[in-house]
């Protein structure tokens, strides 16, 4: 009887506990002098974790405090109250993030428009049509990307043409575009990842391959489609694409890929397998491993060292083969 009655009044203390917990984030007490005071120290780090302990749980006064944060003269602080604001209410939120959009500094403009994608409406709409005018390319970026995941379609034309820069000068553009992409559900990021594979830029194109990968890891439908578009990439003269794109396709359990990679790092020449086990290095998907391991039976002793190599970058020293 004892261990039930103690078990029953421990459920109910627990049930307690967090009803008054409840009760205290969403109460409309005051911030205490000594919060308002971190708030107000000259010391910047001080300022940013002190605001980074703000959340807006219906607190009109946590909710001010925010509000005078964003306009702090260092750009962390103002960082940390931006993404303070987006634990607010979705119409508390977008008003904060709204004048935030405002900020001299891209940072704080690109934070905010990555927070106003996650929420619907007219309001949020057009927050992101503005910041397609911005002058900094992350900002614009973002806000195409957050439009395109909203399910805006106006937005997808614009987004094949910032993947099909040329410019070297603007070539940060589909970087950051891709970045965005990679945060999106699969099956849209796939609509636009075979513009991308096209790119003139060889940047563009490893990113892209290596996103691809990311992407349809797991899942079983997209999978298909992300096979089917890393197929496309061709061997060149300029063939580290092709090598990266085999070790993604491998590594996706494509059974031709995996074959091909298991002839080449067993007796294939060795420039050719170094490309190919550092294509696997730069992928970090599970199985790496597996295949750099029949590199440490290759040969060529060079070919070897770098299998070697990157299993202990892999930190998968249990692979290693006693003897070569």
């Amino acid at each position: 009887m004892t261990r039930c009655g103690d078990s029953f009044l421990g459920m109910h203390g627990y049930v307690f506990s967090l009803f008054l917990m409840r009760i205290l984030l969403e109460s409309k007490a005051p911030l205490p002098k000594s919060f308002d005071k971190r708030l107000k120290d000259l010391e910047p780090k001080v300022r940013q974790l002190a605001v980074a302990q703000l959340h807006c749980h219906r607190n009109p006064f946590e909710q001010a405090a925010l509000e005078k944060m964003l306009r702090d003269p260092h750009v962390y602080v103002r960082w940390r109250a931006v993404s303070g604001a987006m634990s607010c209410s979705p119409k508390e939120a977008l008003r904060l993030l709204g004048r935030a959009i405002r900020d001299k500094h891209h940072l704080i403009r690109m934070t905010a428009i990555v927070g106003i994608a996650r929420f619907r409406g007219k309001r949020a709409y057009r927050f992101l049509r503005r910041a397609l005018n911005d002058r900094h390319p992350a900002v614009r970026t973002y806000a195409i990307v957050g439009l395109v995941k909203r399910g805006y379609r106006l937005a997808l034309p614009m987004l094949r043409q910032v993947l099909r820069t040329t410019s070297e000068k603007r070539a940060q553009e589909p970087l950051y575009a891709l970045t965005a992409i990679e945060n999106m559900k699969a099956q849209r990021a796939l609509r636009v990842m075979g513009v991308a594979l096209r790119s003139r830029l060889p940047a563009i194109r490893e990113r892209t391959v290596l996103a691809i990968g990311r992407l349809v890891w797991g899942r079983r439908r997209e999978r298909i489609r992300g096979l089917r578009l890393l197929k496309k990439v061709k061997r060149t003269s300029a063939s580290r694409l092709w090598y990266l794109s085999l070790s993604v396709r491998a590594l996706l359990s494509e059974r031709a890929a995996v074959r091909r990679c298991e002839m080449l790092l067993r007796s294939g020449p060795a420039g050719e397998v170094e490309v190919l086990i550092a294509s696997l290095l730069k992928i970090r998907l599970p199985g790496a491993a597996l295949l750099i391991r029949w590199g440490t039976r290759h040969p060529a002793l060079r070919v070897q060292l770098a299998a070697r190599k990157a299993l202990r970058h892999l930190q998968l020293r249990s692979w290693i083969p006693t003897s070569p």
